[in-house]
This record gives structure tokens, C-alpha cells and sequence, in this order.
């Protein structure tokens, strides 16, 4: 398992650079007429279909037993799988953050609800554990669900989101604990370390150098815990193609 998460982790390491770059590329173009327009929707075009291609792989990758022909074949077929998990998540990302945007707005009625029923003062835990409940729902459960869903079409086809079995499996409590806890532990919080330096580091040629390499520390460990996370939510079974066609 080793050699597959670093081969992974180095896949997705290169790939989601290769997406950094599309990204700034396309926001240096200035939509200034009709043809940067376009160009601007071509770049945003690539920058999709690239992204699928990392990620179905990746996440295909972990299927040992499929063939490179497999995965690639796969990879291939899988933006429309792909699109549909994206709107999957963006669907529990958006229900979250209205529910997040509500409950700021509302919390000086939570807090006199609280006061007044509960006699609880101090607030304060109550809605850090609401903030970190919705936290768990878009990155535990939306992932877990998104994800699956993207795994298992493209690992055996369209019928598969007929049938409830990776509805259910999405929902496992283990699964989802299991996303949610490689998001939190590789993901959350090494950012947490983007802005710190230490107090006494001389503002020298270690300043920038500390810097990069925090930088890559951090971005390495994300990307580990985003192949644990495909890993997690990986297919249950690829549908082979007639040996004469691999």
C-alpha cells in the first residue's frame, strides 16, 4: 500500500500543479473582447477536463487489480461523472453555508433562546460545535457522497447510481469519520501553518527559504491526505472490458 500512496500522492502532486498552473493562467487573461472571452472559456475548459483527469485516476488507481488500459480507459469516459460530483458537493457546500450565514445572523436570538431556557451565558462552545458540525458535514458527509458517487460510475458505468448500495455506502458512519478525518488532520490543519514563522528567523535568505519549504511541507501533506480520502471512497469494483478490447 505504501508504493501505491506515494506513486498517488506523486500523481496528484504533479496534477493538481499542473491545475495551479490553468488557474493563474486563467486569471491573467483579460476579458477585454470577444476572443480573450473565448480563450478565458477555453482555459476554464481545460482546467475541467485536466481536473477530472487527476482525480479519476487517481482515485482508480487504488483498484490494483485494474490495468493501466482500465484506468485510462476510465479516465477517459469520466467528466460527466465527474460534473455530477461536483454539483453533488457543491450542493452540501451551499447548504452549509446558508446554514453557516444563518446562524451568524440568528446568534444573538440563539443567545437570549439560550439564556432564557437553558440559562447558559457563556455561548461561545455551543456555536464553535455548530461551526465544526457543518465543517463535518461538507467535508465528511458531502465528500464521502460526492466521491463515491464519482468512483463507483466510473468504475462500472452509469447503473450503478440506480441501485442504493452506494448511497449506502457513502453514508458509513466509518467512511465518513474516515474522510473527514484525513481532510482535518492533512488538509485543515497544516494550513493553519501558512501564515506562522518563527520570531526569531532573520529576515535573510532563510526568510523565503522557510517559507518554500513550509509551502511544499504543506502542500504534500494535503495531497497525501486527499489519496487517503480517494482511498477511503475508492470504487468497490471496476467492470472489465472483454479481454479483446483492453
Amino acid at each position: 500500500m505504501l508504493y501505491a500512496l506515494l506513486t498517488i500522492v506523486a500523481w496528484l502532486a504533479l496534477g493538481h500543479a499542473v491545475l495551479g498552473g490553468l488557474f493563474w493562467a486563467l486569471l491573467q487573461v483579460p476579458e477585454s473582447n470577444a476572443f480573450m472571452v473565448a480563450l478565458s472559456a477555453l482555459v476554464a475548459t481545460l482546467f475541467v477536463l485536466v481536473a477530472a483527469g487527476v482525480e479519476v485516476f487517481a482515485l482508480l488507481s487504488w483498484r490494483r487489480d485494474a490495468t493501466l488500459a482500465v484506468r485510462v480507459s476510465r479516465t477517459v469516459r469520466a467528466l460527466p461523472p465527474f460534473l455530477v460530483s461536483l454539483v453533488v458537493f457543491g450542493g452540501v457546500f451551499w447548504l452549509t453555508a446558508r446554514a453557516g450565514d444563518w446562524l451568524s445572523a440568528h446568534r444573538g436570538e440563539i443567545d437570549a433562546w439560550l439564556i432564557a431556557h437553558l440559562k447558559l451565558v457563556r455561548s461561545a462552545p455551543i456555536h464553535a460545535t455548530l461551526g465544526w458540525l457543518l465543517w463535518f458535514i461538507r467535508y465528511g458527509l458531502g465528500l464521502s457522497l460526492a466521491l463515491t458517487l464519482l468512483a463507483e460510475v466510473a468504475g462500472s458505468g452509469w447503473r450503478t447510481i440506480t441501485r442504493p448500495a452506494w448511497l449506502r455506502a457513502s453514508l458509513r458512519p466509518r467512511r465518513v469519520a474516515l474522510v473527514a478525518l484525513w481532510m482535518f488532520v492533512f488538509v485543515w490543519a497544516p494550513w493553519q501553518a501558512v501564515y506562522w514563522r518563527p520570531t526569531s528567523l532573520p529576515p535573510t535568505w532563510l526568510e523565503p527559504a522557510f517559507i518554500a519549504v513550509k509551502l511544499l511541507v504543506i502542500y504534500l501533506l494535503a495531497n497525501v491526505g486527499w489519496a487517503l480520502v480517494l482511498k477511503t471512497t475508492e470504487p468497490r469494483s471496476i467492470s472489465f472490458p472483454p479481454r479483446s478490447a483492453q
